[in-house]
């Protein structure tokens, strides 16, 4: 597999912060259940819909894109994209913006590349093929953002992929692309996401960088039922059973950012947090 590996990514806060964007699931989720989280960040409401939900395969994939972005300089004009890739990925991302001059940013990789950058220990037709559905998850999912009288819609990205060579062209979204330029993002440390080993784990250390700066310690301690609606969402209807459940993942969740350097002290019923300087 590929050597490369980013050191970081800049992610877009919201797409980070969102409760229940990414969640952990099981088996036959993403054919029982659907994408429906709304968010407001700041003066935008965002709405994120999608046929099937997102879990930590999608969250990892779209870590890594991000990530592989930052050194990109590879820009898709919107309203002209260049050649016939450029165009694929412009009319896939179906982005309506009253701005015709948006540049959006474009990674250009393999499926080998981005199986390392997230973390896969092999490249194998499996890992390459669950990849590949991560992707489609992703390209099928439209935000729709609203701010006062202004609506916009666009998918997270797009994509486009040669079966035969490997080779992988991807376009994010405008909001990715600003955080990538550094615009209101959320600092992933991407040696610790290829480092997680569980979904529970991926989905609350994305939380927690969300409102964590690296160096920094949370204000106050955390409880762990807010914990738990991080990774899962909102906890309305759950049994005591599963309450309980919910609860000792996240104290294995914290294991996993405790052996990646994070600090963690039990306060109680809650958690105080800190995480590690940058590396």
């Amino acid at each position: 597999m590929s050597k490369r590996r980013s050191a970081y990514a800049r992610h877009d806060a919201a797409h980070c912060n969102a409760p229940g964007l990414f969640r952990p699931l099981m088996k036959g989720d993403y054919a029982r259940l659907k994408l429906n989280v709304t968010y407001v960040y700041g003066k935008t409401e965002l709405r994120f819909r999608g046929p099937e939900p997102l879990g930590g395969s999608e969250l990892r994939v779209l870590q890594a894109i991000v990530a592989c972005a930052g050194p990109s300089t590879s820009m898709l004009k919107v309203a002209a994209p260049a050649g016939e890739v450029g165009q694929r990925l412009a009319k896939a991302l179906d982005f309506r913006d009253a701005e015709v001059g948006a540049e959006l940013r474009v990674v250009s990789t393999t499926l080998g590349a981005l199986l390392a950058e997230a973390g896969y220990k092999s490249d194998g037709q499996a890992q390459r093929k669950a990849v590949m559905e991560s992707l489609r998850r992703l390209a099928a999912v439209t935000i729709f953002c609203i701010s006062g009288p202004r609506e916009r819609s666009m998918r997270v990205l797009s994509y486009d992929v040669d079966a035969d060579s490997g080779g992988l062209s991807i376009a994010i979204n405008a909001r990715l692309s600003a955080a990538v330029a550094g615009g209101g993002y959320t600092h992933i440390n991407m040696d610790e996401v290829r480092a997680l080993r569980t979904d529970p784990a991926r989905v609350l250390h994305q939380r927690l960088c969300g409102y964590i700066s690296p160096g920094k310690r949370h204000p106050t301690a955390v409880g762990v039922d807010a914990l738990a609606g991080h990774v899962y969402g909102d906890p309305n209807g759950i049994s005591d059973a599963t309450v309980r459940q919910r609860r000792t993942t996240v104290r294995c969740a914290l294991k996993e950012l405790v052996d990646l350097g994070w600090e963690v002290r039990p306060v109680g019923g809650a958690y105080s947090i800190g995480r590690p300087a940058k590396p």
